[in-house]
């Protein structure tokens, strides 16, 4: 191991720690050659990090390539963004399990209690990944339209149709009210409720695409910015302006082929195809814990 040129992670996830750990990158990607920064994550932080970094850069690097976002000369940088996701991840990943394990939900018997939690739970991940100034807010919705169907979502701008104030992400609040009556197509059970943390997560990354991008295109470089390279970025920030949204009366089976016309707009996608976005192929192995997959 070079000295000075360690990849100890931030110990928490302020300013100045996630400065003083761009910095420690900054000097592991000057002294040493790709293939060694990555056997230096072994080192450091066991075969379960290493494992799973060089997994998820092999597999982004594919991915980014066959979308048509070469990876190139940033083969550093998108190893940087897997050994952060693979931090941020881990440390959402104890903070749930500590802090709101499936029994303190199953305890909630209003939906108002299981808002508060949700609100709480989000306040805990938020710093984790570097977020600010982002609202969660239970949003009125029309089943009649096909919104019922909707787990949740996050708008970066101000939504005009739904009313939604920029920077806001929401869970549909029917997935997670104990007292729900069967109205809606399936009734969920504590266990099934309980995912919605894991939607959370999901829409929270999105909130983390849009800042990341927002900041690569200021060209700035904020010490608490996420931890993402350019390349990614591209990918995102073209799908954003390019992203078929959720189709109102779709299904959610992942073997559904059937092509769907998006109120409003021109064009029809399948499942698969708004699955298998940039943007959303990111967000759901956040959400999992997984590496980048596609249906």
């Amino acid at each position: 191991m070079i000295a000075g040129a360690s990849t100890g992670l931030p110990d928490s996830y302020d300013s100045q720690s996630l400065a003083a750990w761009r910095l420690r990158m900054q000097e592991l990607r000057e002294r040493l050659p790709f293939d060694q920064a990555l056997d230096e994550i072994r080192v450091e932080h066991g075969d379960e990090a290493y494992e799973w970094v060089k997994e998820s850069y092999d597999i982004a690097r594919e991915m980014l390539n066959a979308w048509g976002f070469p990876v190139g000369d940033y083969d550093f940088d998108l190893l940087s963004e897997k050994l952060h996701d693979y931090q941020m991840i881990q440390e959402i990943k104890r903070v749930t399990e500590e802090q709101f394990p499936l029994s303190d939900w199953e305890a909630l018997t209003t939906l108002e209690e299981r808002q508060i939690f949700l609100q709480e739970y989000m306040d805990a991940i938020l710093p984790i990944m570097g977020l600010e100034n982002i609202g969660l807010r239970p949003i009125s919705f029309d089943p009649t339209i096909g919104q019922a169907n909707w787990n949740g979502f996050y708008n970066h701008s101000f939504n005009h149709e739904l009313g939604i104030p920029a920077r806001t992400t929401w869970i549909n609040p029917t997935t997670i009210d104990p007292n729900n009556e069967g109205w809606w197509f399936w009734q969920p059970s504590p266990t099934d409720s309980y995912k919605s943390l894991q939607t959370l997560v999901h829409e929270l990354r999105h909130a983390y695409q849009n800042v990341a991008v927002d900041n690569i295109r200021a060209m700035e470089n904020a010490p608490n910015a996420p931890v993402v390279a350019s390349v990614t970025a591209d990918a995102w920030d073209h799908n954003r302006i390019n992203h078929l949204d959720t189709q109102t009366d779709r299904t959610t089976d992942e073997s559904d082929t059937e092509r769907y016309q998006e109120p409003g707009q021109t064009g029809n996608y399948t499942y698969p195809e708004y699955r298998n976005q940039p943007l959303e192929v990111d967000a759901n192995g956040f959400a999992k814990n997984e590496v980048w997959n596609k249906v």
